[in-house]
Order: structure tokens, then sequence, then C-alpha cells
């Protein structure tokens, strides 16, 4: 926090090598999370899951899940669903398939259509890119 001249993190979220349930289960990690909130240094805590098993086990124990979810790969739906369920926050990562969907504006519309859906994470590689997926977004928000 100091390095960073915070005086606490908005988000602080689990990276998951796809091992979602031992994480969660037997890492001690999400308790530490949830230590560093009670102290008022994390806001929200969560993780970034994998498998919908993990998501799952995940939705009612975090504030917030970063879940994949695209035209191509919408395995996650039920995550999002308990996610909408519990009230907790969702940030769709790959949207944009990792840059495989040559739609981006349609991708961003889909990812934001979920009832869950809080946010999504775009990375990009230009200027342009930012301000067409801005627009893009602006446009599925209405």
């Amino acid at each position: 926090l100091q390095r960073l001249g915070v005086d606490d993190l908005d988000i602080a979220l689990i990276h998951s090598d796809g091992s979602d349930l031992t994480i969660l289960q037997e890492s001690g990690t999400l308790e530490t999370l949830r230590d560093l909130q009670r102290e008022g240094l994390v806001r929200a805590i969560g993780i970034s899951s994998k498998t919908v098993e993990g998501g799952l086990a995940a939705a009612p124990l975090c504030d917030v899940l970063m879940v994949t979810y695209n035209r191509g790969d919408q395995d996650q739906a039920p995550v999002l669903a308990a996610c909408r369920d519990s009230g907790t926050g969702v940030l769709i990562k790959k949207a944009l398939d990792s840059g495989h969907d040559d739609c981006a504006a349609d991708a961003i519309a889909l990812a934001l259509s979920q009832p869950a859906s809080s946010s999504v994470v775009v990375g990009t590689v230009s200027a342009q890119h930012l301000r067409e997926n801005t627009q893009a977004a602006r446009a599925a928000l209405g």
C-alpha cells in the first residue's frame, strides 16, 4: 500500500491456476484476504476462477468473482447465475475471447447483457481499440 501510495485497495483477487477448490478450501488465502478486509486494507475480495465448481463455491464467499464469458465459452453461465442470486459482483474476463472475437461490439454487448455482470475487463493494443471498446460498452448499456 505504501509503494502504491494508497490507504487501501479497492479489490484484491486471488489468481487461480485452475485449482479453485483447493485454493478456496485449503490454502488460507481467502481467509487472509478477509482479515485484510476487516482491517480496512482491502474493500472487496474475490477470486479469478477457472472452474465452474470453484466459481460456484466462491460465489457466496466472495464480494466479486472474475469469470470467463464470451460467445465461444459460456461454461461459466451457472456461476453468473449463482453470483446474481448471492449479490456477488462479476468481472467478465476474456469477453473478446483473447482477441479472437472479430466483433468487439457484439462481444462486449453479450458480456454486459448478463444480469450478474458488473464490468468487463478488456485489454487493448491501441488507443483506437480503447475508444471503440468504450463506445461499444456505452452502446450496450444504453
